[in-house]
């Protein structure tokens, strides 16, 4: 059975590449060479590779991995960083309505792939792989090829809690020729959760970690005018860009709270006293929250997830109850489902990214696979969002420990 334990403040290893892309996204999030070692980027796919698993969780553990490596079927996107320009004056390289997530690479588990999938299971593929020297990235809605994300120049940050990571500003996710925005020794983050722009490209809104202090960031584009906003972690833009989503600590509990992009003081959404609220997420259309959460005084007891209406006075709606954790709820292009990482400690066949109404109902298994991690972004018709975070991949567990008992 898992122990998750949101008073410890070791970091997990699950996750060690984020993908963030706002909205009309105008660069591509592909980097210029190998990863481990050299610490190049996000390795891109070659080939395209189909998974066998299927919307009716016929598939076997482990099948849902690519045999090849692959390229994203809309913008081709290739090893050099670049891609077909799209309508919108950027890239079109993210496909519309796929699920994207990661998992620990096959061959290396120091490595995350990146893959997306549709939503029935077919189409699996393979879109990168990144060491865990990145730890977020995101483009700039407005430049086209513009990217920041979030380097170390430590090369096993996994096991040294010191390592320290900077913001960069590059082409691509890649080190090599990046110019460097965030400083090091004034801002030592010992990790970065997430990164995104502000829907006008003129903000970049980040969480970081120094030590046991978990902050929500923003700052210019350029690095200026670097403000701590608030403790938090997951944080997240609206689909209109003035709110930001986010879960913070009350001692050994956390709760789920937005704040306006130029406020101090947080709002609660849910300040419970019994229940850990973690990684939210917005609907589309802004109307809805999805999270993970569980009871407070547990250790053993798993993550489910449940969706509110912001705003609303009406208790979340639980939506999971398989006996496992789930974890990075997402909505569906449609807002009509929400997708979630399954992660079974019990049987690792059913391990694997998962979908169910959410009006509540059945899940039914999108792709299995025992490697999943807790990240997971459900894209919108469009591959675009509607003013807000497009891709949210490449989640930590952060604050709690993931164990068995």
């Amino acid at each position: 059975m898992s122990d998750l334990n949101p008073s410890s403040n070791r970091r997990s290893n699950r996750a060690a590449v984020g993908v963030l892309v706002s909205t009309a996204f105008a660069a591509v999030i592909i980097g210029c060479g190998g990863g481990g070692g050299g610490g190049n980027g996000l390795t891109t796919a070659a080939t395209t590779a189909s998974a066998t698993s299927t919307a009716t969780a016929t598939a076997t553990a482990g099948t849902a991995t690519a045999t090849a490596t692959a390229t994203a079927t809309a913008g081709t996107a290739t090893a050099s960083g670049t891609a077909t320009a799209g309508t919108t004056g950027g890239p079109s390289w993210i496909p519309a309505n796929k699920v994207f997530y990661t998992t620990s690479n096959d061959t290396d588990p120091t490595m995350t792939d990146l893959r997306y999938v549709d939503p029935n299971g077919g189409n699996d593929t393979l879109l990168g792989t990144s060491d865990q020297q990145y730890s977020a990235a995101t483009p700039n809605p407005n430049v086209q090829n513009q990217v920041v994300f979030a380097y170390t120049t430590n090369a096993n940050p996994g096991s040294d809690p010191n390592a320290t990571y900077a913001l960069y500003r590059n082409t691509s996710v890649s080190i090599i020729g990046a110019t460097r925005i965030t400083d090091p020794v004034t801002l030592p983050l010992n990790f970065v959760g997430t990164i995104q722009f502000s829907p006008n490209g003129q903000k970049i809104v980040f969480t970081g970690t120094r030590g046991s202090d978990h902050a929500i960031y923003v700052m210019d584009a350029n690095g200026g005018n670097l403000v701590r906003l608030i403790s938090g972690d997951d944080a997240q833009l609206s689909p209109d860009g003035t709110k930001i989503l986010y879960s913070q600590s009350q001692g050994n509990q956390a709760d789920l709270f937005w704040i306006g992009l130029n406020e101090t003081t947080g709002h609660p959404i849910l300040a419970t006293t019994d229940q850990d609220e973690i990684m939210p997420q917005w609907s589309k259309n802004g109307q809805k929250i999805v999270f993970s959460s569980k009871p407070t005084a547990s250790l053993t007891a798993p993550f489910d997830v449940y969706v509110i209406t912001f705003g609303s006075a009406t208790a979340p709606i639980q939506l999971t109850s398989n006996g496992d954790n789930n974890f990075s709820p997402t909505f569906s292009a449609d807002n009509a489902q929400v997708g979630y990482a399954r992660l079974s400690f019990t049987n690792v066949a059913l391990s694997g990214i998962y979908r169910t109404p959410a009006s509540g109902g059945a899940e039914t298994a999108i792709v299995l696979n025992p490697s999943v991690q807790p990240s997971v972004y459900w894209t919108s018709t469009n591959g675009r969002a509607y003013g807000g975070v497009e891709i949210a991949m490449g989640r930590s567990l952060r604050k709690f420990k993931l164990g068995n008992r």
